[in-house]
């Protein structure tokens, strides 16, 4: 015998062959193939896509491949023992041996085995196992999809400014009283002379990546509030002495006499002096309680701003061209505005290098000039307040934040005989002639609150900056955020693996039933040995061995003696047959 050919009789081999271990081991291969797919992508499942020197879809197809072979290997192996277990129940026709035959090698073959057994048997689950195959690589390359997103990096630090206790003042004057505070001095010009062009200033901040978040976080802040009271003013128009029908003088004040507005309403060119804008202070004692509505603490000792203004387009009332702007039905906007230190919790973040906040919650510190208030909110870490944290402004830079104030106050207005629009200061001058949109403010037909908003977050923006040194971060008081990089994102879409977990089950439960079925019908283990059909089928001359001799009618034993016989296709009498030689 061929040395190559001992390894047939080998009794460990033939153990292999005379049981069901290397189909349980084409299984457990599958099985565990189809373990290390869902490991691996469970793990990386949402996050950054590996950087490893092969692919993951390389890796997944891999493994997506072993759990093919080892699935289909096991039920192929069982359709094939199905054949002799179908055999072995009742007599049959010898054709079937080639539909379960054919069945074991492809599509159409397992079509033809289900048509044939409608179903019924088995067999048809294998079939269906072989037919479902087809179907298993454009599934698992349906597994992994891949989307750009944005993920945390840790290695880098976003920051942006908040302040709890604003200690920063001016330089001392007489009495030991603080000076104007030439940073929110500053701050207020800006917003006066700038708010018209552009949108708010955001607070210093840090994102390298130009895409950044923050967990909620508390601040200092002046918080503005404005309450549009036109529908309480009073307005007051008379007939003029010498022509009545042609010219009224109208007088509009806000309940109580001040501030007031006059002008003349007339068709024809008579010059008057025509107030067109005037702003006063008062004391919270006499405004409306409008601004009680709004959230101020009932006892408030900063003044309010009060304003009037007719509403005309600033460039129409500019234009000298001696014609009358107003008349006794134009409408005039007063308006009440007050500037209160208040703490404002704050979600912040950075999208493609877009700073912006949002107010979720405010609260107002009660103003007490002449002592050093320190508050805590009745807030917690869900508002951004964290253990231990005070809020306000020491007693110095309480003081110099009042001295820094600019005089709003006075009027504007058109003098006599058409000598043009007189303003009693620039910056009424700036307030009077700022044009806002929708997008710098929302209310653009109120120059005065418009401006007013501007300057409590210019204000803001001052007290909150001090916390970041001009040559980085490094302090605790300011808001530390998270960084996002863009980056490839692995999204797993599980049902995909849907079709290697069924071929699998149905490769277990047809290999089971086929090891059950062999063992019930005591049905030889050939499985797809096509050698017995040549010893098993009634024998013609030329194919007659000697009998009496003990047959090995194991798939082996089979074998064997086919290895003993030299055998040639040969035609006779118009019938082909193998012929010893």
């Amino acid at each position: 015998m061929p040395p190559q050919r001992s390894l047939l009789r080998l009794p460990w081999f033939r153990s292999f062959q005379e049981t069901w271990i290397l189909e349980l081991l084409g299984l457990l291969c599958s099985a565990i193939g189809l373990i290390a797919i869902a490991i691996i992508l469970q793990k990386y499942d949402g996050k950054q896509r590996p950087t490893w020197s092969i692919s993951l879809n390389a890796i997944v197809s891999i493994l997506s491949a072993i759990v093919n072979i080892g699935a289909l290997y096991s039920v192929t192996h069982a359709v094939n023992q199905l054949k002799w277990v179908w055999f072995s129940e009742k007599e049959r026709k010898l054709a079937d041996i080639q539909l379960f035959d054919s069945a074991s090698r492809g599509v159409f073959g397992s079509m033809a085995l289900i048509f044939h057994l409608r179903a019924r048997h088995l067999a048809s689950l294998g079939a269906i196992a072989i037919i479902l195959r087809v179907g298993v690589d454009p599934f698992i390359q349906n597994v992994i999809h891949f989307r750009d997103d944005a993920m945390v990096d840790a290695t880098q630090t976003s920051y942006t400014a908040r302040t709890t206790v604003y200690r920063y003042y001016g330089p001392d004057i007489v009495y030991a009283n603080s000076g104007a505070n030439p940073a929110l001095k500053g701050s207020m010009y800006g917003a006066i002379y700038g708010s018209s062009n552009s949108n708010a200033q955001p607070p210093k901040h840090l994102c390298p990546t130009n895409n950044c978040t923050w967990d909620r976080f508390a601040t200092l802040a002046y918080c503005p509030r404005c309450v549009d009271v036109s529908e309480h003013l009073d307005r007051k128009c008379t007939a003029y002495l010498t022509k009545p029908e042609l010219r009224q003088y109208c007088n509009v004040t806000f309940p109580g006499g001040s501030p007031w507005l006059a002008y003349t309403a007339a068709p024809a060119p008579y010059y008057m002096d025509d107030t067109y804008f005037k702003v006063e202070e008062a004391l919270p004692t006499i405004t409306f309680n409008t601004t009680g509505t709004e959230g101020y603490p009932a006892s408030v000792f900063s003044p309010i701003w009060r304003s009037l203004r007719v509403d005309v387009d600033s460039t129409i009332l500019e234009n000298l061209d001696s014609r009358k702007k107003v008349r006794n039905d134009t409408k005039v906007i007063g308006t009440e505005c007050a500037m209160l230190r208040c703490i404002q919790s704050i979600n912040a973040a950075v999208n493609n290098g877009i700073y912006h906040e949002e107010v979720v919650d405010t609260y107002y510190i009660e103003d007490k000039p002449y002592e050093n208030v320190l508050v805590t909110p009745p807030w917690g870490e869900e508002k951004g307040v964290r253990l231990n944290d005070t809020f306000g402004m020491t007693t110095e830079s309480y003081r110099s934040a009042q001295a820094s104030w600019l005089d709003l106050t006075g009027s504007v207005q058109e003098v006599d005989a058409g000598g043009g629009i007189a303003f009693d200061s620039d910056e009424l001058q700036a307030i009077f002639s700022a044009t806002f949109t929708n997008e710098t403010c929302e209310t653009p037909y109120d120059n005065f609150a418009c401006v007013f908003n501007a300057i409590g977050s210019a204000m803001t923006k001052t007290i909150r900056d001090v916390s970041i040194p001009t040559n980085g971060s490094g302090v605790s008081d300011v808001a530390i955020g998270k960084v996002f990089v863009n980056t490839t994102i692995l999204r797993v879409e599980w049902i995909w693996l849907s079709l290697p977990v069924a071929i699998w089950a149905i490769s277990l439960v047809v290999w089971l039933g086929a090891t059950w079925k062999s063992r019930r019908v005591s049905a030889p283990l050939w499985r797809d040995n096509v050698l017995p059909l040549l010893f098993i089928l009634p024998q013609s001359e030329e194919t007659k061995t000697a009998t009496q001799d003990k047959i090995d009618s194991s798939s082996i034993g089979y074998t064997i003696r086919a290895e003993q016989m030299n055998v040639k296709l040969v035609e006779s009498n118009g019938r082909f047959m193998l012929a010893k030689s």
